[in-house]
């Protein structure tokens, strides 16, 4: 059974971008859903990498 549609939260989302590899989840899924508060999270500037 293929799973078309996903709703991702923060942490697969920071990895996969962090790690070059965010192209992957439109090759594997249709629809990607991430709600307000995961973008919030993901696009916030005050981030500091440890």
């Amino acid at each position: 059974m293929r799973i078309d549609a996903v709703v991702i939260n923060a942490s697969p989302l920071i990895t996969l971008f962090r790690s070059g590899q965010a192209d992957l989840l439109p090759r594997l899924f249709t629809r990607i859903v991430i709600p307000e508060a995961v973008w919030q999270e993901v696009t916030v500037d005050e981030w500091e990498d440890t």
